[in-house]
């Protein structure tokens, strides 16, 4: 019977710079994980967006039971999964073969000529 449970192990970690596009005040920030499958060895991405959210703690409370916190914004890691690599086939022989193949996918989705792109 085959071994159900695949190991990855995070090989590389690599903050992509922002990507401002057209009527947008926030830029589309990412963080690309490389991880080596066992016992395989093949390369995959794990991508992550930064979203900004505006939360507001539940602690501490008043005597009503309301939140006495103000709200505060704060940035988020969310898992970008048009960039999975499950969907996309992303996976690759060596780290920089599946860096490339992610900032391929990052400049067609953002319509960025390559002679211009410097993302990783």
């Amino acid at each position: 019977m085959p071994n159900l449970i695949k190991l990855m192990q995070v090989v590389g970690t690599f903050e992509v710079s922002p990507i401002f596009t057209v009527n947008q005040d926030d830029p589309w920030r990412f963080r690309i994980e490389i991880l080596k499958e066992y016992p395989s060895g093949k390369y995959i991405p794990r991508v992550y967006r930064w979203e900004c959210f505006r939360v507001r703690p539940t602690f501490p409370q008043d005597e009503n039971g309301e939140s006495s916190s103000e709200l505060a914004d704060h940035d988020f890691l969310i898992q970008d999964i048009g960039l999975d690599s499950d969907d996309n086939d992303i996976s690759g022989d060596s780290i920089e073969e599946v860096l490339n193949k992610v900032q391929q996918r990052l400049e067609e989705m953002f319509f960025i000529d390559r002679s211009e792109a410097d993302l990783v």
